[in-house]
């Protein structure tokens, strides 16, 4: 009788033996399929799609959109409306603008009429505010917090405001373009304490910039007109500068790209140099892209690089394009309406298609391997195959 004990003892461990050594299999290839379905949902390359879900949409000619917050918004001269990524309404606001124009930073959109006197501030539920100005904008942007800083002239004199989210105002200034140069472009950092703005001026003949760094902080308290960094460029304008996710700025101009510490006391660490000409820019979150011809004009590359100027990838484009910029998930768009390419962080051709009607705007959504496709009077919820 003991003996048998022993023995259905045994039997027991024997079986608890297998039971662990079974799951200590099982669980690192749970893990292992894990890791190759995040990778291939993160870089895998696709060429055809299956539709989820569509919704419809106007299919007006006027119309622009964009992505925010996983979901779409559409826009035109009278007003927005923002669907989620379920195709449910969230809100509708109504304006008047002739050249609506959308900023946005995480969680809040910025629409502001170009030439108008006119600003939106909104987020994923609600309208946060409106502000109005007294004279035409110029150029505007928001922070994350909801911050705004807007450009607008009057004649020979510009003035820079900056507000909060709710309209009241922050601080102001004025700038005499005739002295220091016309607005080419601004920015606020994502926290809203800082704000770069480009400024071009002729000497002599000859085009050149300023870049202002201005400090809404107590670090440019004690500075004239909050100004704690200015650079000068003699050779080229600057049209386009962006704030990084950190703060860092990167300022472009025709064959040169400024890459700038904008901390307390902002510095020019690094300058890439570009001998083909500049075509396009684009800004991520910690990364720079643009798009330039070779030298006998026969070919098109996308080069990306780091935010502190290290190339990541050079990639030779086999479509043209009108447009081409960073989608929020961190992938590249690059489209002229019918031919498609999107690009992974490595420089992959994550989805190549090319359509036979004309697409409005192809945006990521939160789904694995999910965008919105955007097309004559419909978005359709799309799944890379």
């Amino acid at each position: 009788m003991q003996d048998q004990e022993l023995t259905e003892d045994k039997k027991d461990k024997r079986k608890h033996r297998l039971i662990y050594l079974l799951w200590l299999l099982l669980i690192p290839a749970a893990l292992l399929v894990i890791f190759f379905a995040n990778l291939l949902n993160r870089y895998g390359q696709f060429d055809s799609y299956d539709v989820v879900d569509h919704f419809t949409v106007s299919s007006a000619s006027t119309l622009n959109y964009s992505e925010f917050n996983g979901g779409l918004v559409t826009y035109s001269q009278d007003g927005a409306s923002y669907m989620d990524s379920k195709g449910e309404a969230v809100w509708n606001e109504a304006y008047d603008m002739q050249s609506p124009r959308v900023r946005i930073a995480k969680q809040r959109m910025l629409i502001y009429d170009t030439k108008g006197t006119t600003m939106k501030i909104l987020s994923p539920e609600k309208e946060e505010g409106e502000i109005r100005t007294n004279l035409p904008i110029v150029r505007a942007d928001v922070a994350a917090n909801g911050t705004v800083a807007a450009m607008m002239q009057e004649g020979d004199t510009g003035y820079l405001n900056v507000y909060k989210a709710n309209g009241s105002q922050l601080a102001q200034g004025q700038v005499h373009l005739a002295k220091t140069g016309y607005p080419l472009d601004l920015a606020l950092s994502e926290d809203g304490k800082r704000l770069a703005v480009t400024m071009a001026s002729v000497s002599k003949g000859t085009l050149s910039s300023t870049l202002n760094i201005y400090d809404f902080s107590e670090t440019g308290e004690g500075k004239r007109d909050n100004v704690v960094g200015s650079f000068s460029y003699e050779d080229g304008l600057c049209p386009e500068v962006e704030f990084f996710e950190d703060g860092a700025l990167v300022a472009y101009s025709n064959h040169k790209i400024h890459l700038i510490d904008a901390s307390s006391e902002p510095k020019e660490v690094e300058t890439v140099s570009v001998k083909p000409e500049i075509k396009s820019v684009m800004t991520g979150d910690t990364t720079f892209g643009i798009i330039t011809d070779n030298e006998d004009n026969t070919a098109r590359y996308l080069q990306v690089f780091s935010e502190t100027g290290k190339e990541k990838y050079k990639k030779k484009l086999d479509i043209s394009y009108t447009q081409c910029r960073f989608l929020t998930n961190g992938e590249i768009l690059i489209t002229n309406g019918e031919n498609l390419r999107v690009y992974n962080k490595l420089g992959g051709a994550r989805f190549s298609y090319d359509f036979s009607d004309t697409i409005a705007a192809f945006l990521p959504t939160d789904g694995r391997q999910e965008y919105l496709l955007i097309r004559e009077g419909k978005c359709e919820r799309i799944r890379l195959q």
